[in-house]
Formats: structure tokens, sequence, C-alpha cells
């Protein structure tokens, strides 16, 4: 809808096909879309035992993972801003 408004943008990525070549049908691209991976990715990605559902201890470790990476962005931000007003 943005695009379609004259947003400006420099790069449009999609999940699908459609969206882009939608776009460009409508003349709001200035070059046709371009497909840069397809297919589906078989490879086990969830936990190292390469098992494809989520057992309690893969959530509760992702959980952990989240938090951390919070309290990290926590203070890094706390860091900037501290910078920022003893200026």
């Amino acid at each position: 809808t943005q695009i379609k408004n004259g947003a400006p943008f420099d790069l449009f990525l999609a999940a699908d096909v459609e969206r882009p070549r939608l776009l460009a049908a409508a003349g709001d691209s200035p070059l046709p879309p371009r497909t840069y991976a397809s297919g589906t990715v078989d490879d086990p990605w969830l936990n190292a035992g390469g098992r494809c559902d989520a057992a309690p201890a893969d959530i509760a470790a992702a959980l952990r993972l989240l938090i951390a990476a919070c309290l990290v962005h926590a203070a890094a931000v706390a860091a900037v801003a501290a910078i920022v007003l003893l200026r």
C-alpha cells in the first residue's frame, strides 16, 4: 500500500512472487521482479539433533536465548543513552 501510494523505496523483499509481480504490472516498480531463491529448505534446523518438533527443553532454551538477547539490547540502549546524556 505504501509503495502504491508513492512512498520511496530502495529494495522490496517479499516472501511470495505475487506481490512484486503485481507492483510491476501496475507500473509501480522501475524494474521487473527478480527471484533470488526458491524452493523449500528441508534441512533440520530446529535443534542440534535435527528433530522437527520442539520439545519443552527446546522452548525453554529459546526463551533463555530471547531473555539474554533482550538484556544485551537493553544494556546497549542504556550505554548509548548514557553517552548521549553525558555529553
